[in-house]
C-alpha cells in the first residue's frame, strides 16, 4: 500500500512539469531494475532537467504574477497565500491596526490579571564572587569534554595540554 502525501498544487505546475516529472521517475525505475552506470547517468540527466524545468518555471510564474500584479498588494499577498495553502478568510483578511492594538491590550490585560494573585519569586543574586585557585581551575580544565565547535579555533586538547600554563591567567581574569 502506498502513502501519498498531498501538498497544495503549486499554480506554476503544469502539464509540461508533469511531463518532466514522469520522465525522471521512468528513468530511475530503469536505474532500479538495472544498475549500470549509463543507467545512472540518463536518470541524473533527467532529474537535473526536471529541476531546472520546474525552476525555470516557477520564475516564470513569479515574474509574471509580480508583473501584472504590480502595485496591487492585495492581489500579490492572495497569490503568495494561495501557494502556502492559507484561505484567506474574513477573520486573517481584513483587521486594522487599531483592532490588532486593542486584541492585545485585552490580551495583556488579561495574563496580568489572571497572574495577579501568583506570589512573587524571590531570586537570589550574586553580590559576591568566591575567589577561584589554580587547582580548581586546572581541575576544570582537565575535566571538559575534548569537543570543539567552528567558532572556537583553540582545540579542547591544546587547552588540556597547555592547561598548568595557562591556569595562573585564567585565576588573575576570574579573580579581578
Amino acid at each position: 500500500m502506498m502513502c501519498r502525501t498531498m501538498r497544495p498544487a503549486m499554480p506554476w505546475f503544469d502539464a509540461e512539469c508533469r511531463d518532466a516529472h514522469r520522465k525522471a521517475r521512468t528513468a530511475e525505475r530503469c536505474l532500479r531494475c538495472k544498475r549500470t552506470d549509463a543507467n545512472k547517468r540518463v536518470w541524473l540527466n533527467k532529474l537535473k532537467a526536471m529541476r531546472e524545468f520546474y525552476e525555470a518555471k516557477r520564475s516564470s510564474f513569479w515574474c509574471t504574477t509580480i508583473s501584472a500584479n504590480n502595485g496591487n498588494l492585495q492581489k500579490l499577498w492572495r497569490a503568495l497565500h494561495g501557494v502556502l495553502g492559507e484561505a484567506i478568510t474574513e477573520e486573517t483578511g481584513s483587521k486594522t491596526a487599531d483592532e490588532f492594538a486593542t486584541y492585545f491590550k485585552n490580551k495583556v490585560n488579561s495574563v496580568q490579571a489572571s497572574t495577579a494573585t501568583t506570589p512573587l519569586y524571590h531570586v537570589p543574586t550574586l553580590c559576591q564572587w568566591t575567589a577561584v585557585t589554580h587547582d580548581e581551575v586546572e581541575k576544570m580544565i582537565g575535566l571538559a569534554l575534548n569537543k570543539t565547535c567552528q567558532l572556537d579555533t583553540v582545540p579542547t586538547w591544546l587547552v588540556k595540554y597547555v592547561g598548568q600554563l595557562l591556569s595562573p591567567f585564567i585565576v588573575l581574569l576570574f579573580n579581578k
